[in-house]
């Protein structure tokens, strides 16, 4: 079949299952637009005409879902929100999918606020709690009661160093090293109000540590291992020193003062200063390397 003639076929499957969902005996009542609009749908289908069709069908099938919606669970005014885009002229697709939309989030309306203020910090899941800097990690809010409703849900996420909207679900990645916490605002699609919130707090056993790169450790390492040259270096000088000063049998030339500052002066720098010190100045808040 060509893809005319299978588009065809589904908005006739499609015309069908509406005519299904329509009641019995009312020929030229409240249900005569529906109708009305799925005689014009077969005929655009006879014609060819996809798009006339397809449009057709979908306000149809709009319609028929305002009008089988219970009184408590569509109010009046909604009603007359959708139908007052319904009978736009000429009514676009955008249109059309703007009521659709509206139409789920009516439903779907009461199921939702049953969850205001049930948001809860124990249900904030992350991939990565220890990532390293610039690792991309995934932070989800997983509530398997809001699972069915979560496509009507929006959700803004606040991390320590920047905004981010997405869903349930986000990546997210730390420039520096140290702890961080983060929020999340959930929010209804429909009207923009506020859930509720959960979040971690930053210094909290809960935070996000954040740990140096591979490459910072590794020359964290390298430094290290030359801080222990150095210091052994150094302490070889003042021993030479001592040395010297033991075998002097007077003191107080030139080359005598020269020795005892190097020995004293290294005696001191081995055991006070190390490359150490300049790297917890750099990172003062992670010290341990990748891992721990």
């Amino acid at each position: 079949p060509t893809l005319q003639e299978k588009w065809a076929r589904e908005l006739e499957g499609k015309k069908k299952e509406i005519e299904g969902r329509l009641p019995n005996g009312d020929a030229d009542g409240e249900w005569q637009q529906v109708r009305e609009l799925l005689e014009e749908g077969s005929q655009a289908i006879k014609n060819q005409d996809v798009a006339r069709a397809n449009k057709l069908m979908k306000k149809a099938e709009i319609l028929t879902g305002l009008m089988r919606a219970p009184a408590e669970i569509l109010t009046g005014t909604q009603r007359l929100h959708l139908q007052a885009i319904l009978n736009q002229k000429p009514l676009t697709d955008e249109a059309l999918g703007k009521a659709d939309r509206l139409l789920e989030m009516f439903l779907h309306d009461q199921l939702i606020e049953q969850y205001r203020s049930q948001i809860t910090n124990n249900s904030i899941r992350i991939s990565n709690s220890s990532p390293r800097m610039n690792q991309v990690i995934f932070i989800e809010y997983t509530d398997w009661n809001l699972g069915g409703i979560n496509q009507y849900l929006e959700y803004e996420w606040t991390f320590d160093d920047s905004l981010s909207e997405g869903g349930c679900k986000v990546p997210h990645f730390f420039a520096k090293e140290g702890n961080y916490g983060l929020q999340v605002r959930v929010r209804k699609e429909l009207d923009g109000s506020v859930l509720g919130e959960a979040q971690i707090d930053r210094k909290s056993r809960e935070a996000i540590k954040v740990r140096r790169s591979e490459r910072e450790w590794y020359w964290w390492q390298r430094l290290t291992l030359l801080e222990g040259l150095i210091n052994m270096g150094v302490i070889l000088v003042a021993a030479i020193a001592a040395v010297k000063l033991f075998y002097t049998d007077t003191f107080g030339t030139f080359n005598d003062y020269i020795s005892a500052f190097v020995w004293v002066f290294g005696i001191n720098a081995s055991t006070n200063f190390t490359f150490g010190d300049l790297i917890r100045a750099r990172y003062p808040n992670t010290f341990a390397p990748p891992g721990q």
